[in-house]
């Protein structure tokens, strides 16, 4: 330790038997000493409030990771971690994997990206067809175009 944390850490290790310290019981320590309980307390509502929104998938698996520390009963099993990630996630991505039921956090993550990029893939190409449609040029299957009105045969 140096500085500030070594001027801390002195008097501890006068307090209590370190030897046998856990890191459980060390970042325990840590964090009454620099992380007070109103912002511990304010992390952990922010995570139980957690949704993507306009997120990318791996910004809010980021966020996720980086709040779940304050409240870690809430994602004490890999089965728990992975419902709430899915819980938060938006319909558009959330639909697609529900049935799936992934179990693995790592594997979620890496499923609800790919699904999001399908997702934009798929809107992007609408979005291209529907310019050159709107342009009068041929479509991208190359047959004929409908004007909208019926045919009178």
């Amino acid at each position: 330790m140096e500085g500030l944390a070594n001027t801390w850490w002195k008097p501890v290790k006068r307090r209590i038997d370190v030897v046998g310290l856990t890191w459980e019981q060390f970042e325990t320590l840590f964090n009454e000493q620099y992380l007070p309980q109103s912002y511990r307390d304010e992390k952990a509502l922010e995570f139980m409030s957690l949704l993507q929104g306009d997120m990318s998938v791996r910004e809010y698996g980021a966020k996720f990771n980086d709040l779940s520390r304050f409240a870690p009963s809430l994602v004490e099993s890999e089965h728990l971690r992975c419902l709430k990630f899915e819980k938060g996630l938006n319909n558009s991505v959330r639909i697609s994997l529900v049935a799936l039921r992934i179990q693995n956090f790592r594997d979620l993550v890496a499923a609800a990206t790919r699904v999001q990029q399908d997702n934009m893939a798929y809107h992007q190409s609408k979005e291209l067809a529907g310019r050159v449609l709107a342009s009068g040029r041929p479509s991208a299957s190359g047959g004929p175009q409908r004007s909208g009105r019926k045919n009178r045969n």
